[in-house]
């Protein structure tokens, strides 16, 4: 909320392991005052220093996800678990949105059965995993990922959602990370 026409107060909660109280440290001389501990925080700025603190705040999480690469907070499934059972669970969840991410999941060795690139422009990557579940990734292609035309497998980051493209509804995933088990 804004009170005092130029000074901005907020709070804040953080997911996926990040340490909010440490990244609030090192963007500190943004804010006129913070405080907290890892899991939440809450904070006052001016309203001009708002520009400075999303520029910190981008440099210092791009730091951060360097380190955090191993806990995406990534839910472990395999292929078999994703059908309309596990969308209903996520749906009780909705709406998502800040402070509610969708959950992302992860599978490790997913079969790729077939990878091609679609859209007007084959701007688009899709997975077709050993179930038949497609995985997309808009503007992204296999170097995206470092993935390989020749690539049989990989453990993918996503998230699940519902497709109703030409009314035909159908549970896909959405790319989030790969890491391919080429190397």
């Amino acid at each position: 909320g804004r009170d005092g026409g130029n000074v901005l107060k907020g709070s804040c909660r953080t997911y996926n392991g990040y340490d909010l109280y440490e990244l609030m440290n090192s963007v500190k001389d943004s804010f006129l005052e913070f405080g907290g501990h890892k899991g939440a925080g809450g904070f006052s700025i001016a309203l001009e220093n708002l520009p400075a603190l999303e520029q910190g705040l981008s440099k210092a999480l791009s730091n951060f996800e360097s380190r955090e690469e191993s806990s995406l907070g990534s839910i472990p499934i395999s292929i078999s678990e994703i059908n309309e059972n596990l969308w209903k669970t996520i749906a009780q969840f909705s709406p998502f949105g800040t402070g509610n991410e969708k959950p992302v999941f992860k599978i490790v060795n997913a079969p790729i059965r077939s990878i091609r690139q679609f859209g007007k422009a084959n701007e688009h990557l899709e997975l077709t995993l050993g179930s038949g579940i497609k995985a997309i990734s808009f503007f992204s292609s296999l170097s995206t990922y470092s993935l390989l035309p020749s690539s049989t497998s990989c453990t993918l980051h996503a998230n699940l959602e519902k497709s109703y493209f030409r009314n035909y509804p159908e549970l896909r995933l959405r790319i989030v990370d790969i890491v391919t088990n080429d190397s």
